[in-house]
């Protein structure tokens, strides 16, 4: 299991270090001190955020304790993630807001800047295999990433283990 998570690390960053040596032109940059998140919002699922380390400093983020689900990652990593955005084009295909009828959706934020992709489904649109690979790769990431959030409350333990017995 360490092997396969190191393999898909290693093809993820060796991604991100072709398409940041490439020529082709970045369309965010993930700037130092700047906050940059990405969420993936699924409609039966939570919503996971990545967040770039340089804009707050991890401990902080995860002593706040209020979004248990967000991990912060390297900014190198995060500019791989997002030149894996521009390489499938997927800058071109956001949208405003989040359609109807949406499955999954992306949210990349830095500062007062948003661009949202949705997926809804479609085993026909070509437009969504960005989506998808943009999608695996973020997962690949966020599942490579380890968060440091503070244990739950003994209150809140003995809650949800009773919560199941109902």
């Amino acid at each position: 299991m360490v092997h396969a998570l190191t393999l898909r690390m290693l093809s993820l960053l060796a991604a991100g270090g072709l398409a940041a040596c490439s020529a082709l032109p970045r369309s965010v940059v993930v700037e130092q001190g700047r906050a940059t998140t990405i969420a993936l919002d699924s409609r039966n699922g939570p919503t996971l955020t990545l967040q770039n380390a340089s804009c707050k400093a991890p401990a902080e983020v995860y002593s706040e304790g209020s979004d248990t689900l967000r991990k912060v990652v390297p900014d190198v990593e995060m500019q791989a993630l997002l030149d894996v955005f521009t390489a499938e084009e997927l800058f071109a295909l956001s949208v405003p807001n989040v359609p109807a009828g949406a499955r999954d959706v992306l949210r990349l934020e830095q500062g007062s800047e948003r661009w949202i992709w949705a997926r809804r489904g479609s085993h026909v649109d070509p437009r969504e295999a960005g989506f998808v690979k943009a999608r695996a790769y973020f997962l690949q990431l966020y599942n490579g990433s380890t968060a440091y959030h503070s244990a739950p409350e003994p209150e809140q333990v003995r809650d949800n283990a009773t919560r199941g017995r109902r």
